[in-house]
């Protein structure tokens, strides 16, 4: 594979010609940070979060799925790229309900890693609803708990899509995006509930779920032994 060279942050980068930005960055140790990307099986730009400013271009680009180019010169870090990553996190934020205590991600979360990285506080974020989905009111949007393993709660989703990717990835292609905009929701392809889909309870959504939107019903119930013992 013919190799290239490229700048990032001032770093002169070899690559393969083939490479997106965020590999060639992390052969240079130079961390972008990512939400949605999930090496080797997805790389669709739709979290936003690891956007860039190239030299020459009109737009911020996606370092996940731009690929290298000769003489590229490439800035991570620019006060616009961060400023992005920044409004993108605040409006992921406004979404996303503030259970962190009680939730079993707490203290093991990549979206709160990645809230710490950009130096925001969620807890000061307006939630826009924050009847969603405590009432439920919205079916589609209620906790699903119907599988003998998962445990799905669209409240904490980002829509990063990594579950879709890997449920793709084992052949099974139980999930799929339902709806659009506001309402968009991941959910089974195939019925209302994962009870009644033809999951398979593999379990690999659960892992690359990058919140608490996928569990298991094992790991809910040691959150509420440990929170209860805390009290007692």
């Amino acid at each position: 594979m013919p190799m290239i060279k490229l700048t990032i942050d001032g770093k002169i980068v070899q690559a393969a010609q083939d490479a997106m930005i965020l590999e060639a960055a992390r052969l240079a140790d130079i961390k972008i940070p990512t939400l949605c990307y999930l090496k080797d099986i997805q790389a669709i730009s739709v979290c936003r979060i690891c956007v860039v400013e190239v030299e020459g271009a009109d737009t911020l680009l996606a370092a996940c799925s731009t690929p290298v180019e000769e003489g590229m010169v490439v800035y991570t870090q620019s006060p616009k790229a961060r400023r992005s990553r920044r409004t993108t996190m605040e409006l992921i934020l406004s979404d996303h309900p503030y259970r962190c205590p009680v939730c079993v991600r707490d203290k093991h979360c990549e979206l709160q890693d990645l809230v710490k990285e950009l130096d925001l506080d969620m807890y000061h974020t307006v939630y826009a609803r924050p009847d969603f989905p405590f009432n439920g009111a919205m079916s589609s949007h209620a906790v699903d708990d119907s599988s003998d393993l998962l445990v799905f709660d669209p409240a904490k989703c980002v829509l990063c899509q990594r579950c879709v990717a890997v449920c793709r990835e084992e052949s099974v292609n139980a999930l799929v995006m339902k709806k659009k905009s506001f309402e968009s929701v991941i959910g089974p392809i195939d019925a209302a509930k994962l009870g009644d889909s033809r999951c398979i309870s593999c379990g690999r959504c659960v892992l690359a779920c990058p919140t608490g939107a996928l569990t298991t019903h094992d790991e809910i119930k040691n959150k509420l032994m440990t929170t209860r013992r805390r009290f007692q």
